[in-house]
């Protein structure tokens, strides 16, 4: 699997067969809901990298429209994991296009 590496995990019972992320994950959540993730995410896998999207809905087309955007240009990370726990904001399963420039995977990570 791209962006996990194969290991053996021991548990009380057993050792598995088992996966561990990469060292290489970014977090984005989405302004201002998705903060509230940030912290736990960060305890999970502290190693992330955070960058920050802003978005809004505008009330007439009912479409996503971003107003502050800190992703990098170019790909730093192997996973990119989306955090809004509020799908009001937009489809945080597919990101827009533009935002794949970066080249790394996108994953979402939504409480709904």
């Amino acid at each position: 699997m791209r962006g996990c590496d194969r290991s053996k995990v021991r548990t009380p019972l057993e050792e598995i067969d088992g996966s561990q992320l990469a060292d290489r994950i970014g977090l984005i959540p989405i302004l201002r809901a998705g903060l509230g993730m940030v912290d736990a995410m960060l305890e999970l896998m502290p190693t992330a990298q955070v960058w920050h999207l802003g978005l809004f809905r505008d009330e007439r087309t009912l479409r996503p429209v971003e107003y502050y955007n800190k992703l990098p240009d170019r790909a730093t990370v192997d996973l990119c994991l989306i955090l809004d726990p509020m799908l009001a904001t937009g489809d945080p399963r597919r990101p827009p296009s533009r935002y794949s420039r970066t080249g790394a995977r996108h994953g979402s990570s939504s409480s709904t």
